[in-house]
């Protein structure tokens, strides 16, 4: 038998546990997605770097020397598409690390970043 104490101890957090199973699915609190969250993370760093290299490429093609207007456009426009492609990430990140729902700011920011990757087609 255990003692009163233990009892007593158990019964806010029984109750808890009742509310919590009680609530309908709406309205209890998202839980953080390991995988996507991690699967988010790792895309953002990703399209950090291709927009890096993208950086690096606009540098060497939209310098006088051997300028070329086409690969300068293409370079910053695909550069500018990583950029949103990375805030649409990191806005989906927001709901599957933590529960906070962007998922506005992430439609607006595929949107621009399809925007651009067209334009660069």
């Amino acid at each position: 038998m255990a003692p009163l104490g233990r009892s007593r101890a158990m019964l806010p957090m029984q109750l808890l546990a009742a509310v919590v199973c009680l609530l309908p699915p709406g309205t209890r609190a998202l839980f953080p997605a390991a995988e996507a969250c991690v699967n988010d993370i790792l895309g953002a760093i990703d399209d950090i770097v291709n927009g890096a290299y993208d950086i690096v490429q606009a540098a060497s093609d939209c310098t006088l020397p051997g300028l070329s207007e086409l690969s300068c456009a293409s370079d910053l426009t695909d550069m500018m598409s990583y950029w949103f492609n990375t805030g649409n990430v990191l806005s989906t990140a927001t709901i599957e690390c933590g529960s906070l729902d962007n998922n506005c700011a992430a439609a607006i920011t595929q949107g621009c970043a399809d925007m651009t990757d067209v334009s660069n087609n």
